[in-house]
Formats: C-alpha cells, structure tokens, sequence
C-alpha cells in the first residue's frame, strides 16, 4: 500500500505533519524494534495512532531482515 493511499492522505497536496506525538512514536518504535521487543501504541479514536504507527514503520531506515529462532 503507498503511502499516499491509506488513511485519508491520498487528498492532493496532502502531506503528514510532524508533530510532537509523532515523533515521539517514531522514537519508541525505534526502541523497540532495536530491543526486538512488542510494545502498544494506544489512544482514542481518529487521534491518529494508526497513522503514527503506519507512517514510522514505512520509514526507509527500516531494514525488515527475516529472522528465525
């Protein structure tokens, strides 16, 4: 899925606004990525958890490598 294409972002000249929340979620998935570790991301509906989550984890940094244990 592009990321122009889900949540509500595929409006023209639609861009995600980095905010204080989002930066915070990018730096605790972040964490926990490099903790190989689950963590939960909550809060009320349409406060943008969803979007938070979608657009750190479409980050190019991200190298998702399968692993197997």
């Amino acid at each position: 899925m592009a990321a122009a294409t889900y949540q509500y972002v595929d409006l023209p000249d639609a861009s995600v606004v980095t905010t204080r929340a989002l930066l915070t979620a990018r730096e605790n998935i972040s964490d926990t990525v490099a903790a190989r570790a689950m963590m939960c991301i909550h809060g009320g509906a349409g406060f943008g958890n969803t979007l938070a989550v979608n657009t750190c984890l479409r980050e190019p940094r991200w190298s998702w490598t399968p692993t197997t244990t």
